[in-house]
């Protein structure tokens, strides 16, 4: 399994927006270099994201990639739209991580995160800003754990997770693929596919029409 942040090569951020800003500045303050940013949406052509403007994606196929961007779902899609890419993790250097944690590709891991002992992170997923995922996690491809949530001992989150900003997970708890936990919530049972919950104790809501 690759280790984050080992990389010697430029990256090309994909994304630029509010995440690729943070991925930005914690690949900078791991002493990595950004080499190109990639957006397909012209309103940002031309902003400057990590020192480095704005170009539109061109599909280059020879880099070293970094999916920065928020959503689950476009990370998805975008990785699947690029098979053959080198995929960088980032790893800001006041983040903690144990030695055993194990490590897929295109992982970011935010400033103060901690990930303990037995970990297991998957594809393209991110543990923000001050996240905590303890003892024997296991975090499915492009999920997202928000800044301050915490999951505890050996939670399973499924592929496609969102797990909001701030919220706990109880150990030994399964969160679907796909799911959502909202900000704030205090998941006490194990959470089904597809299905969101809320507050303390979390329960499930349906969504808006």
């Amino acid at each position: 399994m690759p280790t984050p942040s080992d990389e010697s090569r430029p990256i090309t951020l994909i994304g630029a927006g509010g995440h690729a800003r943070v991925a930005a500045t914690c690949a900078r303050r791991a002493g990595l270099v950004i080499g190109a940013v990639l957006d397909a949406d012209p309103d940002r052509i031309g902003q400057v994201v990590g020192g480095v403007e704005v170009t539109a994606d061109d599909q280059r196929g020879d880099s070293l990639f970094h999916l920065a961007i928020g959503s689950n779902r476009t990370r998805r899609d975008l990785a699947f739209a690029r098979p053959g890419a080198d995929w960088a993790t980032i790893t800001d250097p006041d983040a903690s991580l144990a030695d055993d944690v194990i490590f897929d590709v295109g992982i970011l891991i935010g400033m103060g995160a901690r990930v303990q002992a037995g970990a297991r992170l998957g594809r393209h997923v991110i543990v923000n800003t001050g996240a905590i995922v303890e003892h024997d996690c296991v975090v499915g491809d492009f999920a997202h754990v928000a800044p301050g949530a915490v999951l505890t001992g050996a939670v399973q989150v499924g592929e496609g997770v969102m797990v909001g900003a701030g919220s706990v997970i109880l150990p030994g708890l399964s969160i679907g693929d796909w799911a959502v936990v909202g900000a704030g919530a205090v998941v006490t049972r194990s959470v089904e596919a597809g299905t969101t919950v809320v507050g303390n104790p979390a329960h499930r809501v349906e969504p808006r029409r």
